[in-house]
């Protein structure tokens, strides 16, 4: 008997899927809030943390679903054990880096 693919998905890739996303949607409220802290301020900052003030609020959420599709697919296509911890390297850092980015720019605005 076959069993449908939500079935055949393990639990971990789920979850790793629902925690990323997750913390991709709360990155993007983040940097909605610290969007609206310099919005009335004549303050200019770096191209990198205006990029995130920016474009960060609609963009981090659909980071969160291609990581949360990345874990799902990663089950679904049979590939090695490792693949999804390596995901999980991969968007960790890509998060600590963005948050480094926001911090950063508040800290010595330009």
């Amino acid at each position: 008997m076959k069993h449908p693919v939500a079935i055949q998905v393990r639990k971990q890739s789920w979850f790793l899927g629902a925690l990323f996303l997750m913390a991709f949607c709360c990155l993007g409220f983040v940097s909605f809030r610290f969007g609206e802290l310099f919005e009335g301020l004549h303050v200019r900052l770096p191209w990198a943390t205006q990029f995130d003030v920016t474009y960060g609020p609609m963009a981090f959420p659909l980071f969160g679903i291609v990581a949360a599709t990345a874990f799902i697919l990663s089950d679904i296509l049979h590939l090695k054990r490792w693949v999804p911890w390596l995901l999980a390297a991969v968007f960790g850092l890509f998060i600590v880096c963005e948050i480094g980015v926001m911090v950063a720019g508040t800290c010595r605005p330009i």
